[in-house]
């Protein structure tokens, strides 16, 4: 899947050929491969359960508003773990 779209709505070929729309509902994790020195970034697809997610590179990337949104979540989750840490000792 190789995507260069601006908003979070994706046109990719079924099994039978034929065109379907996905819609990505959030970006759920992310994961830098040292292999490829790439990094990758778990979708979940709108209407789609957990078992359907998919793992793209960021060089496909197509909806930059939800990694935005995604990063600005793992800031504050981040920010979150480091003040129970403080708070423990």
């Amino acid at each position: 899947m190789r995507h260069r779209k601006p908003t979070t709505k994706v046109k990719e070929p079924t099994a039978d050929f034929d065109s379907e729309e996905y819609e990505v509902e959030r970006v759920a994790g992310h994961w830098y491969d040292p292999q490829t020195t790439t990094l990758k970034y778990i979708f979940k697809w709108k209407g789609y359960s957990k078992i359907h997610n998919t793992w793209e590179p960021d060089s496909s990337l197509f909806c930059e508003k939800l990694v935005h949104e995604y990063w600005e979540r793992y800031d504050q989750h981040q920010q979150q773990q480091q003040q129970q840490q403080l708070e423990q000792t």
